[in-house]
């Protein structure tokens, strides 16, 4: 289990990586030309579109998830994947059509302008065809085609960044040219999975497979819609009690944020399906506590590395209009962390407890709610950050406690333990630094030091110094072997 989930972890990952090294290098360009509403327009389309895929198709990918992994026979497998694709390639047209007729007032009630109604409709076409791509490669990663995956994902990402810098940078078409991009990208990569994996797929649509799955993913949808307004509530609430420059400065520290995804990403890409194949060996829950504690330690590393720098990244990567995000984006590094952890306790998933999951989103949805539109009035975008990550974590701990009753797993609390009170001291000095009378020369520096001090002792913690020259010793043997 752990062979295949590092194997696939990293190639995931990889190309997640490059197409998150894209957007950084771009960044500093779009920046520098696109308007905080235009990245504010941008942040809101996205919250729309994220609510468009959990309902349209009415969370069938969840379903083909959880039922392709099961089926033994190859032909009930191609029944499954080609009813899924038939089926939401069906509902995106009938959602696309209704969304150019309507696109005037769904529009305006998103964006509180008619100003934006082209570019709707031009993300409409986008969030259509990067719905289906995206069944497509949950598809292949289901079926354990990493390289059919990680082929589409790069094509996707590569034509996409290509024509939306084009489109901005050279032609100034504005925001819109993101969507443009986004088109070309997504018609490139479905074909591309399309030659890929066109062998899993069949001329066949099964209204007995197709009720398997909804009846299974029909009650996910308060869930999903309840795990919607926990992640995007924020950005409609900055836009009613502030602007939408403002969503536009807080969307910046939320891209910064999603660099996490680095990480999250490649690795519930290769989890999930691992577990759902061996969650009946008894050794499954011991490997998912070693997991939790390799993912911990990183994801310290990377929040300590945000928390310390956040102001030298955003003068590096972004115009001076968006510095505001600095004291927001390491908070939302910690809610992004927190908030994706459920992964690593899949207990009401495997048991099937989809009312559970329901109950708890809805539950985590209406406190991030009340908690935005309490906090922005007196603390800006910096009280929809305090709002999130404190929604992430009532969130985490809920899954886990339930989740623990169906599927116990052993977690090593005082590794865990040690590695957050690292990782918060280190913090906390960072930030009294600046109180002392040093130049920003000897400040930088010693961050630089506080970071490789504090991220050597949490390596030290969750794997240990002495296991880890053992593996580095393996893997130059391994390479002088090779060579």
């Amino acid at each position: 289990m752990y062979k295949r989930l590092f194997k696939d972890s990293f190639a995931y990952s990889l190309s997640s990586a490059l197409s998150h090294l894209i957007a950084l290098v771009l960044l500093p360009f779009f920046s520098s030309i696109l308007t905080t509403a235009e990245y504010g327009v941008s942040d809101i389309l996205q919250a729309f579109n994220t609510i468009v895929r959990m309902t349209v198709s009415l969370e069938i990918y969840q379903a083909l998830a959880r039922y392709y992994i099961d089926a033994k026979d190859s032909d009930i497998k191609k029944e499954y994947a080609s009813t899924a694709l038939f089926f939401t390639i069906a509902v995106y047209l009938i959602f696309l059509m209704a969304s150019l007729i309507f696109s005037n007032p769904i529009s305006y009630f998103l964006l509180q302008s008619h100003e934006w109604t082209i570019i709707y409709r031009v993300q409409s076409v986008a969030i259509a065809l990067y719905s289906i791509i995206y069944l497509l490669q949950l598809q292949s990663r289901y079926d354990f085609r990493t390289f059919d995956f990680v082929a589409s994902s790069l094509t996707y990402a590569l034509t996409s960044s290509a024509v939306a810098a084009l489109c901005i940078i050279v032609l100034r078409t504005g925001i819109v040219g993101l969507y443009i991009g986004q088109i070309c990208g997504a018609l490139l990569g479905i074909i591309v999975a399309l030659r890929n994996g066109w062998k899993n797929y069949a001329l066949a649509f099964s209204i007995s497979r197709l009720k398997e799955m909804l009846s299974f993913s029909v009650p996910l949808i308060p869930s999903s819609l309840g795990f919607f307004i926990t992640g995007y509530i924020d950005r409609f609430a900055i836009q009613r009690l502030l602007s939408i420059s403002a969503v536009g400065v807080y969307g910046i520290s939320f891209k910064f944020a999603s660099i996490t995804s680095l990480l999250l990403t490649g690795f519930a890409s290769a989890l999930n399906p691992l577990v759902y194949k061996n969650y009946r060996d008894e050794d499954t829950p011991r490997k998912i506590s070693v997991i939790t504690n390799a993912f911990i330690g990183v994801a310290a590393i990377i929040i300590l590395g945000f928390f310390l720098f956040s102001s030298e990244i955003l003068l590096i990567f972004t115009d001076p209009k968006f510095y505001g995000a600095k004291d927001v984006m390491p908070i939302l590094i910690i809610s992004s962390f927190l908030s994706n952890m459920v992964i690593l306790s899949p207990g009401l998933y495997i048991a099937k407890k989809t009312k559970i999951i329901a109950i708890l989103n809805i539950l985590i949805a209406g406190l991030n709610t009340s908690f935005n539109f309490l906090l922005i009035p007196y603390f800006g975008i910096l009280g929809a950050a305090f709002a999130n990550v404190t929604s992430s974590l009532i969130k985490m701990s809920l899954y886990f406690i339930f989740s623990y009753k169906y599927y116990p797993i052993p977690f090593d609390i005082r590794k865990i333990r040690s590695m957050i009170l690292i990782t918060a001291t280190t913090i906390i000095i960072g930030i009294l630094i600046y109180k002392l009378p040093l130049r920003n020369i000897l400040i930088i520096l010693f961050k630089i030091f506080l970071f490789i001090f504090a991220s050597i002792i949490n390596i030290n913690i969750f794997i240990g110094l002495k296991n880890l020259r053992t593996q580095i010793k393996k893997i130059f043997k391994k390479t002088e072997t090779g060579c």
